[in-house]
């Protein structure tokens, strides 16, 4: 259990190392490197919106849980009502995809800003 959970705040703290493993994975089954970046992202999307609230409240102090519940939430109620109105039939699978795709680079960037926040805190700290 203990090794488990090892794993698991490992993939939480750098969701990409997921990222890559599953998409060298998919990329070696599948044959299509495309088609290997969406299973990717698609299934490190849920990882991502975990670490984003988890690193903002490792370096400051302050949860935004709830805020990143309710961007998630404007998110997917914004791409239903675009895709209903270009469509008029929605597809789930092909709304829900979309929704983890944004989510995907959405969270992807803020993670990655909070990193070199993080570094450059941690630098100036040392500094002092």
């Amino acid at each position: 259990m203990t090794s488990i959970l090892s794993a698991l705040s490992i993939f939480v703290a750098f969701p990409f190392l997921l990222f890559v493993i599953v998409y060298f994975l998919a990329k070696k089954a599948k044959k299509s490197s495309i088609r290997a970046f969406g299973i990717a992202s698609d299934s490190t999307t849920i990882l991502l919106m975990i670490a984003v609230p988890v690193t903002y409240q490792s370096l400051f102090h302050h949860s935004i849980l709830a805020w990143v519940i309710v961007f998630i939430c404007i998110t997917a109620i914004v791409l239903t009502t675009i895709e209903w109105k270009t469509k008029k039939e929605i597809d789930i699978q092909s709304l829900f995809r979309r929704i983890a795709r944004v989510l995907f680079l959405v969270f992807s960037v803020s993670l990655i800003m909070m990193w070199v926040v993080g570094i450059i805190r941690t630098i100036l700290y040392y500094q002092s």
